[in-house]
């Protein structure tokens, strides 16, 4: 089912505020979510499974509800999580920029001072995409009240950062490594390679 269909379906519990057996909710839901009799026990077994909904087997049958409050308690845990993997995040990319950062230094000592052309542009790229996390951990603000979906999409947003740091990091490694290789640590032909190739 849709996500509106989910999300009515949800409603649906929130408001009625009580336990509701299968038999009746295969009357009730089709009316109010849209969604078929047939597909009830399915979208039910889903929404167990994502633990929007309870279900408790009393007697004869299972019994479902979900109470709003259940909802903003698994929300804050959501959110929660992905503070926590925000910090973690933002420890990450401090390693990296202190990493970038001390290499770079360290080339440039070895190359007397000089300029080591396109190495900035790789460290530029790491500063953009620093600046892009730092917009989507603005936006985690707003998060609190939106819908679960939106939460994934956005999280999926942070490890997408996160990889393009972690890649522009590596072709920085690379390229420094290749230029080290190249001149066997010789800081002329370094400096040499640097000012024709890529200065």
């Amino acid at each position: 089912p849709s996500p509106a269909k989910l999300s009515a379906i949800l409603k649906f519990f929130h408001t009625s505020l009580t336990a509701h057996p299968l038999k009746d909710l295969e009357k009730s839901l089709p009316t109010t979510s849209g969604i078929s009799s047939m597909q009830v026990k399915d979208v039910l077994q889903a929404l167990v499974d994502e633990n929007l909904i309870r279900v408790e087997k009393i007697g004869s049958g299972n019994w479902y509800w979900a109470f709003a409050g259940d909802e903003r308690k698994r929300r804050m845990q959501v959110l929660k999580a992905l503070g926590e993997e925000r910090e973690g995040l933002k420890r990450v990319t401090e390693q990296l920029k202190d990493m970038v950062e001390r290499e770079a230094t360290r080339v440039r000592e070895e190359n007397g001072g000089g300029e080591m052309g396109d190495l900035a542009q790789p460290i530029k790229r790491v500063g953009v995409l620093k600046a892009k996390k730092a917009k989507l951990e603005e936006e985690l603000a707003g998060w609190r009240d939106g819908d679960p979906t939106e939460v994934e999409r956005r999280r999926g947003l942070v490890k997408d950062t996160k990889d393009a740091v972690n890649a522009v990091t590596d072709n920085i490694y690379t390229l420094l490594a290749f230029v080290r290789n190249m001149c066997g640590n010789d800081k002329d032909a370094m400096q040499f390679i640097w000012n024709e190739y890529l200065g």
